[in-house]
């Protein structure tokens, strides 16, 4: 057995594992390659004459304590070829990988499953720590206020969105690199999705708002906004009032936050992730934030 870090010449492994295990869109997957790949570290099992078979990725985080940045990191597309399965071979590349994240002095790991059904395996693999998230739905079929002609809404990119980002959700949510937050981007838009940033004068004071979002896979009409820093009523139907105009047919709109982050609107608590902090006194802050990356 063969564990070792993927480099270029291994893109055709990963591309035959991601396309196997994840999805068939060969666009999709190039994006991911090209755009997410670089800036992980990416691992790879093989058997005999490296015929890799499993592999998974970590992506860099990091949090803000006291002004200093804590590393750490997020498990990303863990998958083996299906002939392969079975074998544990995803849970060794697993205990590798997390061992090599100890050892870089990395000081948590995060995985976000992509079903309920795959929690008792993470959960049996030492991510033991249950992160929760708050979904709010917003019934939009009829039209929405806030149609302001005086607002200006243009492009969210990834040096805009890491600035917010820090300037909002320091003390509240997980953080991440530039780069990473470039590919966010890119993922969402690949989705038919909508990444705007826009500006709003309340009182004496100007907010500079975004949001991320993109159809529901299943649900057309339902718009899902993974991440935004609007926060009350008036900034949400601003918020609303900007997707509907992206998206005519739009009939239903559901927001993820933290827990009570949205003022005055009701939610309902779902799992979102799974936290392995190899620091025991920076547990109780790690469980505490909120993983708000929009990537699946």
């Amino acid at each position: 057995m063969i564990i070792r870090l993927a480099s270029n010449k291994d893109i055709e492994y990963i591309f035959k594992i991601w396309h196997a295990c994840f999805t068939d869109d060969q666009a999709y997957i190039t994006n991911y390659l090209k755009y997410c790949v670089p800036h992980t570290k990416t691992w790879l099992l093989g058997l005999e004459k490296e015929n890799f078979v499993s592999c998974l990725s970590v992506i860099p985080s990091y949090i803000l304590m006291n002004f200093k940045q804590i590393r750490g990191g997020y498990l990303y597309a863990v998958g083996t070829l299906p002939e392969y399965r079975g074998n544990s071979y995803s849970k060794v590349l697993m205990e590798s990988a997390i061992k090599d994240c100890k050892s870089e002095g990395l000081s948590y790991l995060l995985v976000k499953p992509a079903n309920d059904n795959l929690y008792p395996f993470y959960l049996d693999s030492s991510f033991d720590r249950i992160l929760f998230k708050s979904v709010s739905t917003f019934l939009t079929k009829e039209s929405v206020g806030r149609n302001d002609s005086s607002l200006v809404i243009t492009s969210l990119n990834a040096s805009d969105l890491f600035s917010i980002r820090e300037a909002s959700f320091a003390d509240t949510r997980y953080l991440w690199p530039k780069e990473i937050l470039g590919y966010v981007i890119i993922e969402a838009l690949s989705r038919s999705g909508s990444c705007k940033k826009f500006e709003i004068t309340n009182g004496n004071s100007n907010r500079v708002l975004y949001y991320i979002a993109y159809p529901d896979e299943l649900i057309s009409t339902k718009i899902k906004v993974l991440e935004t820093n609007a926060e009350n009523p008036i900034e949400i139907e601003y918020l609303l009032s900007i997707l509907k105009g992206e998206y005519p047919g739009m009939e239903e709109t559901e927001i993820e936050s933290p827990i009570s982050y949205l003022e005055s609107v009701s939610y309902t608590v779902q799992r979102s992730a799974l936290l392995h902090p190899f620091n025991e006194n920076l547990s109780p802050l790690l469980e505490k934030l909120h993983l708000s990356l929009p990537l699946e």
